[in-house]
């Protein structure tokens, strides 16, 4: 995972040396060849320019200021790009850590444990079925009838092949056997 110290660190630096930042997230050959390539295109600029205008073409001169320019532009886009793929790794991490747990938790019997484990991931349960699932099912063996049953909903309209539908059903069954508050009007029930 990426701190921000280290993504703050890496900005300031990639500013300074062009492809830096990039060594320092990991990214060895990507910052090495943009600072090879910065390093000498802007030497030629630099050569071509001020310190010996006369012995270089226009062309020569332009290329070197444009493509010292384009490498030192493309290594800050570059830098950008490597952070935001960091960041979406370590939501990945932090997503299958969290349901790895949740499923060892609750198959140990400690649902409110599990609860716990879902925090970080809690809001992910909207869009993904399988925290949805782990979200019901940590939720119904916590006794919490009516926030299962809401859970259970959830699944059912993100559930589109019925993987979990008859575990769903046996859950909502659970519930009513248990005289948690639950009607038969309810859009959940039987479905």
């Amino acid at each position: 995972m990426i701190a921000p110290a280290n993504a703050a660190a890496a900005k300031v630096l990639n500013l300074f040396v062009p492809g830096g930042g990039l060594i320092l997230l990991g990214r060895a050959w990507s910052g090495v060849t943009v600072g090879l390539l910065f390093a000498a295109c802007a030497n030629l600029a630099v050569t071509s320019t001020l310190l010996f205008p006369d012995d270089f073409s226009a062309l020569v001169q332009g290329l070197s200021i444009g493509v010292s320019g384009g490498a030192y532009f493309g290594a800050q886009i570059r830098l950008l790009y490597c952070l935001r793929e960091l960041r979406h790794v370590d939501a990945d991490h932090v997503r299958d850590t969290a349901l790895r747990d949740v499923h060892a938790l609750l198959a140990e019997g400690q649902p409110l444990d599990a609860l716990a484990a879902l925090e970080p991931i809690r809001h992910l349960a909207q869009n993904e079925l399988l925290v949805a699932y782990r979200l019901a099912q940590a939720l119904t063996a916590a006794g919490h009838g009516v926030e299962a049953i809401e859970a259970w909903e959830v699944v059912r309209r993100l559930d589109h092949h019925h993987l979990y539908r008859d575990l769903r059903q046996q859950s909502l069954a659970k519930l009513k056997a248990e005289g948690d508050t639950f009607s038969s009007d309810d859009p959940a029930n039987g479905r």
